[in-house]
């Protein structure tokens, strides 16, 4: 009852205005204009009948006064749920994936834990379901199942984390699509896409060359070289570094070419390969365009063209890496691509 006391605390009947409903209700028999008792029509119920209906309705215990138990009980039930919350995005931020994901999906790509973690690293990621980051190498084998002579040589090689530019090219390039990356000289940019084609390329397998690297110079394409070489130890991929005499001698020596996985080479060297009919590039999956900001200068555009049109495999993955991409150069990338995602690790 005291709880239907404490709702009704304040309220104000007008028995005035409702005088006649007051009299109806005020006992059992009302009276005629004749001054005679006549029954109300009204059968009130009894005092026992009453107490009977309160107790009923009476939800709280006897003596016991309403309080804001309730509320504090929610209240401290929200503060639990919240904390609960915040140690989950500690752990999500820790490792962007489960353990037993491939990909991440749709509806948690970017959050805003991932966010933040992006945007201390100085990375800027434009395109559609961009992959979450990499925090670590192991990480490649839980999530896209890398085989562990990947791991186990970064390791050996003191490659003990990756750098901003690998923590999300990495991933990108492991989904299949294709990337336009701009990061720093020294940024470890040969790492970021060494590793997902290794990974890609899966067993070595005498087929010709199935992953193309172009730099603008010799010396660039012999440093890329000895990256391949140090990440497939233990593998027995085949990687070329053209020059006139190794082209010289797949030349002369047809089946030699189809033993070879992989091929670093310059521009020039190369079309000057495919125009005299010893390189044969129509199984092509992965191309990489180093320092590709002077590849598409005017110099080297004609070069690349024939290049490309050399590529002719439909499942052709296209790549370009460069420490500079100026807004000429990246509309003219953006026309030999099919929906890059564009990386830019500190200033474009």
């Amino acid at each position: 009852m005291e709880f239907f006391h404490a709702l009704g605390g304040g309220a104000r009947f007008n028995k005035k205005r409702f005088a006649q409903d007051v009299e109806l209700f005020s006992s059992s028999t009302g009276t005629d204009q004749e001054g005679k008792s006549k029954p109300s029509g009204i059968a009130l119920p009894s005092e026992q009948e009453v107490a009977g209906l309160l107790d009923e309705l009476d939800v709280l215990p006897s003596g016991t006064t309403p309080s804001n138990e309730g509320s504090k009980r929610r209240k401290k039930h929200v503060e639990e749920g919240e904390s609960g919350n915040k140690e989950k995005s500690t752990e999500v931020m820790g490792n962007f994936l489960p353990m037993n994901k491939t990909r991440l999906p749709t509806d948690l790509f970017f959050t805003t834990q991932i966010k933040t973690y992006l945007k201390s690293k100085r990375i800027r990621t434009y395109g559609d379901d961009v992959p979450a980051p990499i925090t670590s190498f192991p990480e490649m084998t839980t999530r896209y199942n890398a085989k562990p002579y990947l791991t186990k040589n970064l390791v050996q090689s003191a490659f003990t984390r990756p750098t901003p530019i690998q923590q999300q090219a990495i991933p990108i390039v492991l989904s299949g699509r294709e990337l336009m990356a701009c990061a720093p000289t020294g940024s470890g940019k040969t790492l970021a896409f060494a590793c997902p084609i290794l990974h890609a390329l899966g067993e070595p397998r005498k087929a010709g060359y199935r992953a193309i690297v172009v730099s603008p110079t010799r010396e660039l394409s012999q440093q890329i070289y000895g990256v391949f070489k140090t990440l497939s130890k233990g593998k027995k991929f085949k990687v070329c570094m053209l020059t006139k005499a190794t082209a010289s001698t797949q030349a002369n020596n047809p089946k030699l070419r189809e033993k070879f996985d992989l091929l670093i080479t310059t521009p020039l060297r190369l079309v000057h390969g495919i125009q005299q009919g010893e390189v044969d590039l129509s199984g092509v999956e992965h191309l990489v365009l180093d320092e590709a900001d002077k590849l598409l200068e005017a110099g080297f555009v004609e070069q690349m063209d024939e290049i490309l049109a050399a590529c002719s495999n439909p499942k052709l993955q296209k790549m370009l890496f460069s420490a500079t991409l100026p807004s000429g150069v990246e509309a003219l990338a953006s026309t030999i691509m099919k929906d890059p995602i564009r990386v830019v690790v500190g200033e474009k």
